[in-house]
């Protein structure tokens, strides 16, 4: 029901037909049920969702509809501090009073609030947004692939990850933490 007209969403076969018409998304895919109602687009598929989501994403990779583009230079607030021995990322913004400790990788496009405090040896992978007065403690990984195989055409193929990590206010991550980005 989250979804907006410019997504698509997924319903099971148990989902009841009746509340069709409460999803907000412009695209559904369904299993192959007989009686949809109209003003949405469906998909219908035996498959599982995960295949036919994974064809999707490629669809989108291969046409070159899903592209990233970075401006250069980071933005970092003056009061922020950051290790000399740590890397940031293209189009990267770092917030007021943040404390960036010594060999973090932030990558591309990333979003850190602030007041954070991100201890030694952090990766931060891109697209990844933080919120303010987070903690993230040493060896924690925000934001890597997921390690998820699916079948394509009866082979295991890796499933792409072009989703994000969006942590939110005040939170504390502990030390080697992994928390992967979505498919």
């Amino acid at each position: 029901f989250d979804a907006n007209q410019k997504e698509l969403t997924f319903i099971g076969s148990s989902f009841p037909i009746k509340k069709l018409s409460q999803v907000n998304a412009n695209v559904i895919i369904t299993p192959p049920l007989l009686m949809l109602p109209k003003g949405k687009t469906y998909i219908k598929t035996a498959c599982r969702i995960e295949e036919i989501l994974d064809k999707i994403i490629m669809c989108f990779i291969d046409r070159g509809i899903y592209k990233k583009t970075y401006h250069e230079l980071p933005i970092i607030e003056e009061t922020a501090k950051i290790s000399p021995n740590s890397s940031v990322g293209k189009n990267t913004s770092i917030g007021k009073m943040s404390i960036i400790e010594d060999y973090v990788v932030i990558g591309d496009n990333v979003r850190i609030g602030q007041n954070c405090h991100i201890k030694s040896g952090v990766n931060i992978e891109a697209e990844t947004c933080i919120g303010n007065n987070v903690i993230i403690k040493s060896g924690a990984r925000i934001g890597v692939d997921s390690f998820e195989y699916g079948l394509r055409d009866g082979e295991w193929i890796r499933v792409p990850n072009i989703g994000r990590v969006i942590i939110e206010d005040d939170v504390d991550i502990g030390a080697n933490t992994t928390i992967e980005r979505g498919t």
